[in-house]
């Protein structure tokens, strides 16, 4: 989110538009965390529903997809693809 405040207040007021925004937010969360395929936006989103919390994260990968599971619920993200995110609360 850091990343994402500065590199949009760094941008002249008029090239803050939907399309501008969208272009960074996609670089900044299709990333992958390290060697594990894992977008951040998927971590983000892990994070945000507060179920990184405690010390045990398994990821799962089945074909395609890549689940973080915590002990608090998990997310599963779509290889690939920018679309496909799903949370699932515990």
């Amino acid at each position: 989110m850091g990343e994402f405040r500065s590199r949009v207040e760094q941008l002249p007021a008029e090239r803050r538009v939907r399309a501008e925004l969208d272009r960074v937010g996609r670089e900044i969360w299709s990333r992958t965390i390290g060697d594990t395929q894992l977008p951040v936006r998927a971590a983000h989103a892990a994070q945000s529903l507060g179920f990184l919390r405690g010390d045990t994260l398994t990821l799962l990968s089945s074909g395609a997809w890549l689940r973080l599971r915590t002990a608090y619920g998990s997310v599963a993200v779509r290889r690939g693809g920018s679309q496909g995110l799903s949370v699932t609360p515990a």
